[in-house]
This record gives structure tokens, C-alpha cells and sequence, in this order.
């Protein structure tokens, strides 16, 4: 689990039963710049916690082989979409009060970009597993009793192989950026940044592989068009954990002002 900073406001001893709700954001603060940017980063880093918590359940799903899985997945996809949109809320809010100096003003923007792009990366990460959901046989989906989906699935195992194996590397650069965020580590990030090649190229081996068992057979062509849909999501999914890490290695501030801000107190 990330270590979340503590920026200002100690957290509270009782933990919050719905994800859904803001667990650091706090509407008398909104006023106060300082205070309200930094809860809304702890905000934006506990809701890419969530989603690198949903990575964790995809990688993992060729072990579990159960539809309930996707399930979960796709109810904790849910939880982020409903989250981001109050921290989105609660940005607007301070950006309306008028209380953000132009370097304030700066850092807010470089954080709504970073949320924006991890709920982009949440919204496609539910896309890939509601694709693989559609493609597990209704006898499967509507069973009352627990059955594995090995050999039910359309997709050939080489194919859910290298979608695994492509989905750990994405979490692994995913992972690396919100510990560069959580623990002030600029260094991190940029590393991230200088593997954006490795990165865009993922999507290209996968449809090289992808095309090669087509043409021997392996897999069912009709499944071309839905399995390259997953593709394109796995591609979009690595743009944007390029531009977080060009926000966070590109902006001379953005770390400082986290790091800043770790033991001080209201």
C-alpha cells in the first residue's frame, strides 16, 4: 500500500465505510489555497490508490478464473468514477472562490491534470474488463454456481498471456508514478517519462502477436475487432501515465510544493 503524505490535516480514526466519499477534502477549507490544494493531492493519490489496487485484481485474474472478478472490478471502477468527480467538484469550487494565487493556480492545474488523467485510466481499465466480461458465455455469467472461465473464454490463453503480462508492466509504471507523487520522488517520474517509447511500444508487440495467431489459426477472427479494442485501450492507458510523468518531471514545483507540505500543521 502507498504511504499517503501528511500533508496537513491528521486523518481521521474512523475510517470512511463508502470509498466514494472524500476521505481529505474539506469545504471550510476551501478558502485557505495552501490547505485545499494540498488535501485535494491527497484527494487525487488515495483515488490512484484505487485504481492501482483494480491493476492488482486485473493481472491477477487468469489465477482467480472468476467471473466475480470482473464484478468487483468493475464496482471499484465505479468508485473512482463517483470519487473524481466530487474532488472535480470540490476544484471547481476553489478555482470559483478566487482565493488561488497565479502560482496556486499553477500547482491546482497540475493536479486536475493528473486526476484527469487517472480517471481516464480508470475508465479505460473498466472498458478492457467489461470486453473480457462479454466474452465469458452466458451459461458462465448467469450460473448461480462459481466455475472457472478457463478454456470458456474466446480469447486463446497466449492472447490473456501477453494481455497479462502487458497489463503488469502498465502497473508497474502506474506504480512507480504514484509512489513518485506520494513520497516526493521527482526522479521516479521522470524515469517513467524516459521509457515513454517502451511504453507506446507495448500495444504494438500485442497487436503483432495478436495478428500472427490470427493468420495461424489460433485465434478466431472475428474476434479481431473487440480484442483490438482492448489494444487501443492498453495504448491510450500508457499515454496517460506518460503525461502524468511529464506533469510531475516537468513542473519544477509540483513535488516541492507536495513535499512541503508533509508535516505541516493548521
Amino acid at each position: 500500500m502507498v504511504k499517503i503524505v501528511n500533508f496537513i490535516i491528521p486523518e481521521k480514526n474512523n475510517r470512511i465505510k463508502d470509498e466514494t466519499e472524500p476521505k481529505f477534502l474539506d469545504s471550510r477549507l476551501v478558502y485557505q489555497p495552501v490547505a485545499a490544494v494540498r488535501l485535494v493531492t491527497k484527494e487525487v493519490i488515495r483515488s490512484a490508490e484505487l485504481v492501482r489496487n483494480n491493476f492488482l485484481l486485473m493481472v491477477d485474474i487468469e489465477k482467480k478464473k472468476d467471473e466475480q472478478v470482473l464484478e468487483k472490478i468493475s464496482q471499484k471502477c465505479e468508485v473512482v468514477d463517483s470519487l473524481n468527480s466530487k474532488i472535480s467538484d470540490y476544484m471547481a469550487t476553489m478555482f470559483s472562490v478566487g482565493s488561488l494565487n497565479e502560482e496556486q493556480a499553477n500547482e491546482a492545474s497540475g493536479i486536475l491534470y493528473v486526476m484527469n488523467d487517472v480517471d481516464r485510466i480508470n475508465q479505460l481499465l473498466k472498458e478492457v474488463f467489461m470486453n473480457i466480461a462479454e466474452h465469458i458465455p452466458e451459461n458462465v455469467k448467469h450460473s448461480k454456481k462459481k466455475k472457472s472461465v478457463k478454456n470458456e473464454l474466446v480469447y486463446s490463453k497466449q492472447a490473456l498471456d501477453e494481455l497479462k503480462a502487458s497489463l503488469e508492466t502498465i502497473y508497474k509504471n502506474f506504480s512507480d508514478i504514484i509512489f513518485s507523487i506520494a513520497d516526493g520522488n521527482k526522479k521516479a517520474a521522470q524515469k517513467v517519462f524516459e521509457n515513454k517509447n517502451d511504453i507506446m511500444k507495448i500495444s504494438t508487440k500485442l497487436r503483432k502477436g495478436h495478428i500472427s495467431r490470427v493468420c495461424s489459426g489460433m485465434c478466431n477472427s472475428k474476434h479481431v475487432v473487440s480484442f483490438n479494442t482492448i489494444l487501443n485501450d492498453i495504448d491510450r492507458i500508457g499515454n496517460s501515465i506518460i503525461n502524468i510523468a511529464e506533469v510531475i518531471s516537468k513542473n519544477e514545483n509540483f513535488i516541492d510544493f507536495i513535499d512541503d507540505g508533509k508535516n505541516e500543521v493548521l
